[in-house]
């Protein structure tokens, strides 16, 4: 099972801080799941909770990494969408 599939099962989600998301997210992606990084911060939007300017970072450093450009435009647009402000040191 998906760590990712565990953590967002309706019976099992319960709403975490915005460090424990990241924290996940940060790991998955150190860890070349980038896929299931996405899925938790997609699944933390559709859920109301948007993380942090450090969320949009995570993600858009990863994408950048793997060359996914296009990607890292996506991420900065929501995140730019959601009313943080990343500046080029973020």
């Amino acid at each position: 099972m998906k760590l990712s599939s565990s953590l967002l099962e309706d019976g099992n989600y319960v709403e975490p801080d915005v460090i424990t998301p990241n924290t996940v997210i940060q790991g998955l992606c150190k860890g070349v799941r980038l896929d299931e990084a996405v899925e938790i911060y997609n699944t933390m939007i559709e859920r109301g909770s948007f993380g942090n300017l450090f969320t949009g970072h995570i993600l858009i450093g990863e994408y950048i990494k793997a060359g996914i450009i296009d990607k890292a435009m996506e991420v900065w647009k929501r995140v730019h969408e959601l009313g943080f402000v990343l500046s080029s040191t973020t």
